[in-house]
């Protein structure tokens, strides 16, 4: 067999340690990754990024045609601003889907993860999603 060498016992203080970080760390590495892909969107969208940077006012149309405004801050994900106004307005966000009108009554496609900011929103209209249109209820 072979004999254990002293100065291998010492791994964790050799210089040149080339391995990246243990697996044991990747709650660390899973929360910068996140944050480095923000940062990244940011960069890219520096001409808008004053928008993200500040509250937005907005009109939420609620079903039965009423009309709420809300502020949010720039940054909000689409995704986030579901959860956040059918929390607000005692919704369930699975039931819901939204609709962006902008200035110009334009609609606006968006990614989930597309921060609200860069979107030229005016009003966000909180649909009902059509579930009951597929099985007539018995």
């Amino acid at each position: 067999g072979r004999t254990p060498r002293p100065q291998d016992a010492q791994v964790g203080r050799k210089p040149k340690a080339k391995a990246p970080l243990p697996p044991a760390e990747t709650k660390y590495a899973d929360v910068s990754s996140a944050a480095d892909s923000v940062e990244s969107t940011a960069f890219i969208m520096e001409q808008k990024e004053n928008m993200i940077d500040k509250d937005i006012e907005l009109s939420v149309v609620l079903p039965g045609d009423i009309i709420k405004s809300t502020t949010v801050h720039g940054s909000k994900p689409m995704m986030d601003l579901l959860i956040f106004l059918c929390a607000q307005y005692h919704l369930n966000p699975s039931s819901y889907t939204i609709d962006l009108l902008s200035a110009e009554q334009n609609h606006i496609k968006f990614k989930p993860n597309t921060p609200i900011g860069m979107l030229e929103v005016e009003k966000v209209i909180l649909k009902p999603k059509m579930l009951d249109k597929k099985k007539p209820t018995p």
